[in-house]
């Protein structure tokens, strides 16, 4: 049976430049050792031989492998990991802390081979330093689903497991082997051990300074760093839906929209008020301490909306929650009338858009088109639905639908325009990025936005880092999630966060 992981569920911010930069180097080492003829030269001259230390060694010897599995099994690890610790800590506070986790890893395994004949064997991989981006991943983000590819004989699949356990089971192990080889064997496994310390403390520090990572995207010019240069479909796109209607309308705007507002139970809804990757469990217990609900139900609805903590409680209740979550080291949270507040306007669907300047251009699927200028938007948002196709499951026949959702929320009058877009796929060709037009379409957004608020949805869809929780099993998860961020953003506009007298 082969277990591996291959991806994780996480979005990202910002293009990983340092992790493939490293990445990149530790391939071309490689690459040019084999092609040369010269690996275990290489190997000598970059290693870092315990008996006969150097502290430049330190960190040549970081980028060098004794093989190809060696190799392709470290970068696999990086790969999946590396970009979202990047991402909290920035390039230059990353870049410290990995090549920081390799030189401690290689002391401890000095220290711990000194005076034996390990001590003049050389060592080399990047082990130390990924058990470091490990160990960072693990303080940061412990509840983000891995995914991980199995084989049983001949029979293959996917699932998904927290990193929690996927990193945790990692750390054990490296402790087991060295119980069993007493850290004499062929790997260096006290490295693995000093490298994963060492990046924990990174983490820990970086945590109690800034607390957890959040999603919610403020609105600013940071973006415009983030994406660079347009992708040139951009004006392709631009031209076909005859997008000079921006400048020169001739599409007319927006029409009012009769909005038929469904009745919703009364009560207050208790929400969040940011977006921090906390420990769900932790934040579901306190909740259903309060509310009575059965902890399963009050995990599943966070996890699923990441916003919505509490439905259907007395103005009491709801401002006893609050309470209770600031007094217990929870997430700031709000209460919200649902009476008042009002379900989210049905999405009227888009066939054709593009993004410029002025705003939007949205060919409608009834027909007509429509010029949205950027005054009219309140809020985009991106996420992706994924739904098995019910035609085709099982084995290697199984395949998935996955569509991706981008609603322009606006004001004036309230309403929604979506652009989906599905695309079929197998379970093993399934895919974090979006389709050509869908990317040069958000990159468009992000590149024209101004101040008006997106989710990191938008990014990932313009092609900035994968799905994770932006990843939906049904539009009904989607709809209860975009409603906690219309709240938030209505209260963020309204110069705070409100309470409950």
């Amino acid at each position: 049976m082969l277990l591996l992981p291959i991806s994780d569920d996480n979005p990202t911010q910002r293009r990983p430049v340092v992790m493939q930069a490293i990445l990149a180097i530790n391939v071309a080492v490689w690459i040019l050792a084999v092609a040369t003829g010269t690996g275990a030269a290489v190997f000598l001259k970059l290693g870092l031989v315990p008996g006969n230390f150097s502290f430049v060694n330190l960190i040549t010897s970081q980028f060098i492998h004794t093989g190809i599995f060696h190799l392709a099994g470290n970068m696999l690890f990086f790969w999946i990991f590396a970009d979202n610790v990047e991402d909290r800590f920035g390039r230059g506070w990353f870049l410290l802390m990995y090549l920081a986790s390799g030189a401690v890893g290689a002391i401890v395994h000095a220290i711990a081979v000194s005076g034996t004949d390990h001590a003049l064997i050389p060592l080399g991989g990047a082990s130390g330093a990924i058990s470091g981006v490990l160990a960072a991943y693990l303080v940061f983000y412990p509840q983000q689903p891995v995914r991980i590819f199995y084989l049983i004989f001949i029979y293959p699949g996917f699932f998904h497991v927290r990193a929690l356990w996927v990193i945790g089971v990692y750390a054990a192990e490296q402790v087991v082997m060295i119980l069993i080889t007493r850290g004499q064997g062929g790997v260096a496994y006290w490295a693995h051990i000093g490298g994963f310390g060492a990046g924990l403390a990174f983490a820990l520090a970086d945590r109690m300074k800034r607390g957890l990572p959040e999603e919610i995207l403020p609105a600013g010019e940071g973006w415009k760093r983030r994406i660079g240069k347009q992708p040139s479909g951009v004006t392709r796109i631009w031209k076909r839906l005859g997008a000079e209607a921006l400048v020169r309308p001739a599409a007319p705007e927006l029409p009012p929209i009769e909005v038929p507002f469904a009745r919703i139970a009364q009560g207050w809804t208790v929400l969040r008020a940011d977006d921090s990757l906390a420990d769900v469990s932790a934040i579901a217990s306190l909740v259903s301490r309060v509310t009575g609900e059965p902890l399963a139900d009050v995990s599943r609805r966070i996890r699923a909306t990441r916003g919505v903590l509490a439905r259907g409680l007395s103005d009491q209740s709801a401002a006893l929650l609050v309470k209770t979550l600031a007094a217990s080291g929870g997430p700031p949270a709000f209460a919200v009338d649902e009476s008042a507040a009002g379900p989210l306007p049905p999405p009227a669907s888009a066939s054709t858009a593009a993004a410029g300047p002025d705003g939007f251009v949205l060919e409608m699927a009834e027909g007509g088109k429509w010029a949205v200028p950027w005054t009219r938007v309140a809020a985009v948002y991106a996420a992706r639905l994924d739904r098995r196709d019910p035609r085709a499951s099982g084995g290697f026949t199984e395949r998935f639908i996955e569509t991706t959702l981008v609603d322009v929320v606006t004001r004036n009058p309230e309403g929604r325009i979506r652009l989906a877009q599905d695309v079929e796929r197998s379970a093993a060709a399934a895919s974090e990025r979006a389709t050509p037009a869908m990317q040069a379409f958000c990159a468009s957004i992000l590149r024209h936005r101004g101040s008006i608020p997106v989710n990191n949805g938008v990014a990932v869809a313009a092609g900035r880092g994968n799905w994770g929780y932006l990843r939906f099993p049904g539009e009904a998860d989607y709809e209860d999630y975009a409603w906690w961020l219309a709240q938030l953003i209505r209260a963020r506009s309204r110069g705070g966060i409100p309470e409950i007298a």
